[in-house]
């Protein structure tokens, strides 16, 4: 009987979160509950969650602005339901007097359009409501007739949320807010013995809603993981990709060979192959690898997981910036233990010394602009705000010989250590 409720995912203009609307319904012993928000489909899974650990059978759909409804009868016909509002949506286009006709969804038009649209398809229904119900006392014919009263407050509160909501969304004084852009006073969530004294004269109304309701499931496993499996052919193959990627950052992490380093590695790739995690991670590299190619702003570091395999994965910024190493790319040389990646125009201005000291390094980017004097490692240098900001930004790679020698001198210093002015972000 309750085909047509909104939650508020029906951006300005419903009122109940999903749990709220399977709390109510919880309460007046509803057991087949709808969710059809306006041009939105955001809030189902919170609905299906709520309403599995209820006890209730839930129902999705999407309401559009020309009135009609439709309603998913399996996951397929969700999809479609998503795809039509998603093409609409995103070419600016106006709604359709009438959607396609999909196997897999059925359609309810409101009864008030019955002269302008005439004919129903095989999965289309005419919607009747509390207010349509005078004007149905000469109709001999109901077939294709159902109970569909919308549902989008609980109580006249609830009826007074709703319009500052509609004020808001058309920005104007409540008092100014016209009766064609809010709900209708009696939107609120009936109790199933209301709805049949309301349809005592028209009981086929709630029959047919209720078989309708019956036809339609959606589920959803929140338990199992919905990633990708695979990212390539198989998870061998997968494996040997993580370990090709992996052991190229540890190359240019290290550039010596450091045992330590390795045995975490192989450790972590050892894990994350039992976990099955080898294409989360392959995934997440690739579509890092394509916000760099495209030039896209973004945060990739997380640095919460600690993984040593995730940390190699900047080896990837070569092409988008500038690397410097003890080679000296770009006519730089820093020594390999301070292991500094600066993004693309950040270059060395003045006081490279034979040990790779930098005194001055500014990056058009700002992501990070250290700062140092004399010779050294740029480690060594570091004030202390700096340091901060290079670690919390993943950009500054230091080495377990630098933890050991550099690190205690700039202890040592940092305290003493005055930057320039022109250092500052």
């Amino acid at each position: 009987m309750y085909l047509n409720c909104h939650s508020y995912y029906s951006l300005r203009y419903g009122t109940l979160s999903p749990e709220q609307l399977v709390e109510a319904a919880v309460a007046r012993g509803i057991r087949v509950l709808a969710l059809t928000d306006i041009h939105r489909t955001s809030g189902i899974f919170d609905f299906v969650q709520a309403c599995m650990v209820a006890g209730i059978k839930p129902v999705v759909g999407m309401e559009f602005s020309k009135g009609y409804i439709c309603l998913a009868r399996n996951p397929t016909g969700l999809a479609q339901i998503n795809a039509f509002a998603t093409q609409i949506l995103l070419s600016g286009g106006h709604w359709p007097d009438r959607p396609p006709e999909w196997a897999d969804v059925w359609t309810i038009f409101p009864y008030s359009r019955r002269k302008v649209l005439r004919t129903l398809g095989p999965n289309e229904r005419w919607g009747v409501r509390g207010s349509d119900l005078k004007s149905l006392w000469n109709v001999k014919d109901l077939s294709g007739m159902l109970w569909c009263q919308p549902v989008t407050f609980l109580d006249k509160q609830g009826f007074s949320t709703h319009r500052l909501l509609r004020a808001i969304d058309q920005n104007v004084l409540l008092s100014k807010l016209s009766p064609k852009n809010q709900a209708q006073a009696d939107e609120r969530f009936y109790s199933p013995e209301e709805l049949r004294e309301v349809c005592r004269d028209y009981p086929g109304l709630l029959e047919e809603a209720e078989r309708l309701l019956a036809d339609c499931t959606f589920s959803f496993d929140f338990k199992l993981p919905k990633n990708r499996k695979l990212f390539g052919s198989s998870r061998e193959d997968d494996l040997a990709l993580l370990t090709k990627l992996a052991y190229e950052g540890l190359r240019y992490r290290y550039p010596r060979s450091d045992r330590e380093a390795k045995a975490r590695v192989e450790k972590e790739l050892k894990v994350i192959h039992e976990l099955h995690f080898d294409a989360y991670f392959l995934i997440t590299w690739d579509i890092i690898r394509y916000a760099r190619s495209r030039g896209y702003f973004h945060v990739g570091r997380g640095s919460g997981a600690n993984s040593i395999v995730a940390y190699y994965w900047p080896r990837d910024l070569v092409g988008s910036g500038v690397v410097l190493h003890a080679d000296g790319v770009a006519g730089v040389g820093l020594s390999a233990r301070s292991g500094v990646f600066v993004p693309k125009g950040g270059v060395a201005s003045s006081g490279v010394g034979e040990r790779g000291g930098v005194s001055k390094l500014v990056s058009t980017s700002a992501e990070f602009v250290p700062g140092g004097s004399g010779d050294g490692d740029v480690g060594e240098d570091l004030s202390g705000y700096y340091w901060r900001w290079l670690v919390a930004c993943g950009d500054f790679v230091p080495s377990r010989a630098w933890f050991r020698t550099g690190y205690r001198d700039w202890e040592t210093d940092r305290k003493s250590t005055r930057l320039n002015s022109s250092h500052r972000l």
